[in-house]
């Protein structure tokens, strides 16, 4: 298991990635956000490809908007699930944008 920590707005969060046994979790869950201990598990046993990825995302998403205050209840899963999704399409906009503004 990998463990490090990260700060989300200024409060670290201890990220543990590892397998489902090693994390602990219900095995309906690819990830936890845990506001109250400052702890995000993702799981890296799936090999469903880009998952890891949208699971991250959509982590972080909960521990931003909690220690942003624009959610109190850290099981709310619309905006996270939204994001997860988005950002990488967010990005590659971002990119072409960067990209198309160089070329001006």
């Amino acid at each position: 298991m990998k463990c490090f920590s990260i700060p989300i707005l200024g409060v670290p969060y201890k990220f543990k990635i590892g397998n489902l046994y090693e994390l602990n979790i219900d095995e309906s869950l690819q990830g936890t956000c845990d506001t109250y201990l400052k702890e995000i598990n993702i799981r890296d046993d799936n090999e469903i490809p880009n998952l890891l990825k949208e699971v991250v995302i959509h982590e972080i998403t909960h521990a931003l908007l909690y220690e942003g205050g624009l959610i109190t209840d850290a099981n709310e899963e619309k905006i996270p699930e939204f994001m997860s999704v988005m950002f990488p399409r967010i990005f590659s906009v971002l990119e072409e944008f960067d990209k198309s503004i160089k070329e001006c």
